[in-house]
């Protein structure tokens, strides 16, 4: 019988590394061995002391990774962007980190959190993220609020596209809404999940979680 096993691995160093993998019988005799080598590139691991030697060193490495290449604002929505998958008790975290003046202090958070996401390549995961918050922003933009911080982004970027949308905007005595199913919910393991999204003003988009 296969059994299927995870490793982490994300706390290795950059090195060269061998695998291996042996079976063995209730007698400790090896019936089986099989080995392979791996290069492990993870050059963030030790992110904190490469930073926090110096103002002007932390300057310098955020200046050359993709955070420094952001204006203000871009910091600011990207920022925003990923308010909804932080856990609840890093929300005041996010909250005095978009009000620091400190341009550094917002680029190292945001880096911080795409480097633990993803140690080899945090840009591409960066990215890959931005493309669909950009696109979530356009979609659910009211007059009042930003599409990230409706609740309908809200929702979107935390638990990615529903698989079902039912949009009713006309029934008689109810105010416009929609229905999101999702099959199941990864963050949370659950299935068969629904949200209703109401719209009690009628007047905006800008849609309500009920």
């Amino acid at each position: 019988s296969p059994i299927l096993l995870k490793l982490a691995i994300d706390q290795l160093p950059s090195g060269n590394y061998k695998f291996i993998c042996s079976v063995r019988g209730r007698d400790l005799k090896e019936y089986y061995n099989s080995s392979i080598e791996f290069q492990r590139s993870n050059p963030y691991l030790n992110l904190e002391e490469q930073v926090e030697l110096t103002n002007e060193d932390r300057s310098k490495f955020l200046d050359q990774e993709f955070v420094g290449k952001l204006s203000d604002e871009e910091l600011q929505f990207s920022i925003l962007a990923i308010a909804p998958l932080v856990d609840k008790s890093d929300g005041d975290i996010i909250n005095a980190t978009l009000s620091n003046p400190d341009k550094k202090a917002r680029q190292l958070y945001l880096f911080n959190y795409w480097v633990n996401k993803q140690p080899i390549n945090p840009e591409l995961a960066y990215n890959a993220f931005m493309e669909v918050a950009r696109a979530v922003d356009q979609t659910f933009r009211s007059g009042f609020r930003k599409g990230i911080e409706t609740d309908r982004g809200y929702i979107y970027l935390k638990y990615g596209q529903p698989n079902d949308v039912i949009k009713e905007y006309n029934e008689p005595d109810a105010f416009p809404y929609e229905i999101w199913s999702y099959n199941g919910l990864k963050v949370k393991g659950q299935t068969n999940v629904k949200f209703l999204f109401y719209n009690p003003s009628k007047a905006s988009q800008d849609f309500l979680l009920l």
